[in-house]
């Protein structure tokens, strides 16, 4: 049987979790890039972030504990449907972009482990938010998903 699995990120400061997320992972355990000078306007895509979000130990904790808590859930109860899960940060372009992409990787591939047939898909609610608030209203600047 088939599952897909979606990935949904999210910025805190711009509401509260996707209302169908049946299960919601935070990523701000995670010391903010953002903050780094050269980072603001870059995203869980860009290398630069990615590098400073594995660099730090609590990626793995998060990692493991995410995959703890997801596994039973796609081995289990959910074939044949959806699991929604959404991944939370401060502003929803950084940490949890890239942790959803790590998680999309790792889902792939211990579905592939197990044979089972699956969609993995990203969204991303608020990637474009703060570029737009700091380039100016009206600013026609957006991150791309590549």
């Amino acid at each position: 049987m088939d599952i897909q699995i979606l990935i949904r990120t999210f910025g805190h400061k711009y509401g509260p979790p996707p209302v169908d997320a049946q299960i919601v992972f935070d990523a701000r355990i995670i010391p903010n890039p953002h903050s780094h000078p050269g980072m603001e306007t870059l995203t869980g895509y860009d290398q630069p972030v990615e590098q400073f979000i594995r660099a730090h130990p609590a990626l793995d904790a998060l990692l493991e504990n995410i995959s703890l808590q997801v596994d039973p859930l796609i081995t289990g109860q959910l074939l044949g449907n959806t699991l929604v899960i959404a991944i939370g940060c401060k502003g929803g372009r950084q940490r949890s972009v890239c942790v959803a992409r790590l998680c999309a990787d790792l889902f792939e591939n211990l579905l592939r482990a197990r044979r089972m047939q699956a969609r993995v898909e990203l969204e991303h609610r608020d990637l474009e938010h703060d570029l737009q608030l700091e380039f100016g209203k009206g600013a026609n600047v957006y991150a791309t998903a590549s």
